[in-house]
């Protein structure tokens, strides 16, 4: 069985004054039926706790595998948490490990967080033996309430039976953006490889004169 797992990790105020969109998306998952867990992670180690042993206790009790959905305040270069402490996009890749090398082309990764879909810099593996389905996040930013009522509709239309392409497209209908996108995880593998290419195979520098 396909669910849900939550991981959210707000700022302190956003907690302090009840503005917390795993949790609002959770309330949803409720009323559409759709199989869930939540956790809230204030700490890295909490965060980290929330994607290992917390979540393959959920695979365990639903016999199945999660798409992975993180809350939290992002930017290019990775994630913030409750704490201030930061998950970079490669910290972010050495957590999740486990679970993708464990389910391989099978984990769908959602990123609420701004930015989220700079989550493209964390390719698994070079061979494509173990890396994600795809990944799901905005490539701006989006306020609270536009990442709530795109990923309320993503899970509804997407449980409901509908393509994650067009849960996606309907993702940025309903939310007035045009900033939530899809990329399949072996999109990311092909990227990440044709950037290692450009590092190391540089083309040759004209000769000078001299």
């Amino acid at each position: 069985m396909m669910f849900v797992h939550v991981v959210e990790s707000p700022r302190d105020t956003d907690l302090l004054s009840g503005r917390t969109e795993g949790k609002t998306l959770c309330e949803a998952l409720t009323l559409c039926d759709v199989p869930h867990r939540y956790h809230l992670a204030t700490t890295k180690n909490a965060f980290k706790l929330g994607l290992s042993s917390l979540l393959k206790r959920a695979c365990d009790e639903f016999n199945g595998f999660p798409i992975l959905h993180i809350s939290a305040h992002g930017s290019k270069e990775g994630l913030a948490l409750t704490n201030g402490e930061f998950v970079t996009w490669p910290e972010l890749r050495e957590i999740l490990a486990p679970l993708v090398n464990e389910h391989p082309k099978s984990i769908v990764l959602c990123l609420s967080a701004c930015y989220g879909l700079n989550a493209v810099e964390i390719p698994m593996t070079l061979d494509g033996s173990g890396h994600l389905c795809a990944i799901i996040g905005s490539t701006k930013d989006s306020t609270w309430s536009q990442f709530a009522v795109a990923f309320i509709v993503f899970y509804f239309r997407f449980f409901g039976g509908e393509t994650i392409g067009e849960s996606v497209r309907l993702m940025n209908s309903v939310s007035g953006t045009d900033g939530f996108a899809v990329i399949s995880g072996e999109a990311v593998r092909r990227r990440f490889v044709d950037k290692l290419a450009e590092s190391f195979f540089q083309p040759p520098r004209p000769a000078t004169n001299g």
